[in-house]
């Protein structure tokens, strides 16, 4: 009995689904999600917005994105995030270290 390994889907049909049923949950929170790859059948994103360095993003990790992505994508493993500050948060940081910040 050969183990056939189903084919990860691609980072689109991903985006569909995050689009459509994730998101929106992130946005009422400030916060967003980018996909950035799969690799060995995990895929990884990162966090933005109001959501990155959130002490809650563990927990919105776990239960509003990783379950609903591995039970619609049965061919990954993992989701993980990747911690990494997001460029937006960098821009404001030097902004705001630089003196060059203003409050709207």
């Amino acid at each position: 009995m050969q183990n056939k390994e189903k084919k990860d889907p691609s980072l689109e049909e991903i985006q569909q689904v995050v689009d459509q049923e994730i998101s929106p949950m992130l946005h009422g929170h400030g916060g967003g999600l980018t996909l950035l790859k799969i690799e060995d059948h995990v895929l990884y994103f990162r966090l933005t917005g109001q959501c990155c360095g959130c002490p809650s993003a563990w927990l919105t990790t776990e239960e509003v994105i990783k379950g609903p992505l591995l039970e619609r994508f049965p061919a990954l493993r993992d989701v993980v995030v990747d911690t990494d500050m997001d460029n937006e948060m960098v821009a404001l940081a030097k902004r705001v270290l630089s003196g060059d910040f203003r409050a709207e």
